[in-house]
């Protein structure tokens, strides 16, 4: 990365141990999922699908999370199957992803009920005794 590379060689040392520790971390659970992963193609090819996105470390946590969530809300994905998936495969980050998701549309939804209320108590108030 190249903050890193701008760094003093203690936090760039620091830094790297820190990846080697995360991508160390995700080889073992990728591992650890696909000895457990039922040969149900569907989910295999779900699970593959999710896995590159995670390995692209081209992009954001946002952005992994929305291609996570545009994955597993895809026409091609039933609820069966994302039910199935759930049980089988047990990521964390996809649950995070779909809550995160779940929550950002409900903030958003809010958000704008706030906005309209707002408008439309702004408009009564025009109405009443200060209107011209």
């Amino acid at each position: 990365m190249e903050w890193a590379n701008k760094q003093t060689a203690s936090i760039k040392t620091a830094y790297q141990e820190w990846r080697t520790k995360i991508e160390n971390g995700k080889k073992e659970a990728f591992n650890r999922i696909e000895s457990k992963l039922e040969t149900e193609a569907r989910i295999r090819s779900l699970y593959w699908r999710i896995k590159d996105i995670i390995l692209d470390q081209e992009i954001t946590r946002e952005d992994e999370c929305k291609r996570i969530r545009d994955v597993m809300d895809g026409n091609d994905v039933s609820a069966n199957l994302r039910a199935q998936f759930a049980q089988q495969v047990k990521m964390q980050l996809v649950e995070y992803c779909i809550k995160k998701g779940a929550t950002d549309k409900t903030e958003n939804q809010n958000g704008n009920l706030m906005i309209n209320q707002k408008v439309q108590g702004s408009d009564s108030s025009l109405n009443g005794k200060d209107s011209p």
